[in-house]
């Protein structure tokens, strides 16, 4: 046998399921339910494209390098070899990067960057 505050909820569940059943047919809105709304609500009906042609592939595109003029390449070229002399007549196998505070300092090998 139901308690009498089972009877009172099962009554109040029954008005509020009347009132709500009154204010869809009024064109009322109802309760907005929260989170993200289903993925088709926001899509109007449409009819579906006429098939096209795929688009040409995309052309290759050049990589963006570093452009060195001519000029600045060969003051370079020179300023490296004079720092691998210095480096091989003081017996180093390596070029010690000048460090800066705070930080570790960079290597080089004969070999390339390490």
């Amino acid at each position: 046998m139901p308690t009498a505050t089972e009877t009172i909820i099962s009554l109040i569940m029954q008005e509020r399921d009347r009132l709500n059943a009154a204010l869809i047919a009024l064109g009322v809105p109802g309760e907005r339910k929260r989170g993200r709304p289903p993925k088709n609500a926001a899509k109007p009906e449409t009819p579906a494209p006429a098939p096209q042609a795929p688009p040409p592939p995309p052309q290759p595109v050049a990589p963006v390098g570093r452009n060195w003029k001519p000029a600045s390449r060969k003051r370079q070229a020179a300023a490296m070899r004079a720092r691998w002399e210095q480096a091989r007549a003081a017996g180093r196998n390596t070029l010690v990067a000048k460090a800066k505070p705070g930080r570790k300092p960079k290597t080089m090998t004969a070999g390339g960057a390490g």
